[in-house]
């Protein structure tokens, strides 16, 4: 009886052993799924923090290269040309002088 007993003892013992290994295995994981919630919080945070600001700054910024593209298409040369040609319909751009199409070019990109 004294050898099972003492049978029974190492078996509780080695049980005890490898019950403290699982535990510190447990603390290890824990600790690793608690920074992984962190993580995955914090990416959360910056991927709205970065949708937030493109809604908040794009439109302005698409607008202004609205107004660029607008100011640009004004003072195109063929919107520059068409308008000469509607203006001067009975005269021919070749027999205007070289001042008078420098004055019509900058008034229209004024």
């Amino acid at each position: 009886m004294s050898e099972e007993k003492q049978k029974l003892e190492d078996l509780l013992e080695k049980n005890l052993q490898i019950s403290q290994e699982i535990k510190v295995m447990t603390k290890r994981t824990r600790k690793w799924i608690v920074f992984q919630q962190i993580w995955f919080g914090l990416q959360v945070v910056v991927i709205l923090l970065v949708i937030a600001s493109a809604l908040i700054y794009v439109p302005p910024f698409i607008k202004s290269l609205g107004n660029l593209y607008e100011n640009f298409t004004k003072s195109s040369p063929s919107n520059l040309i068409n308008s000469l040609f509607q203006e001067n319909q009975t005269k021919n751009l070749q027999d205007l002088s070289q001042e008078e199409i420098d004055n019509l070019i900058q008034q229209y990109t004024k």
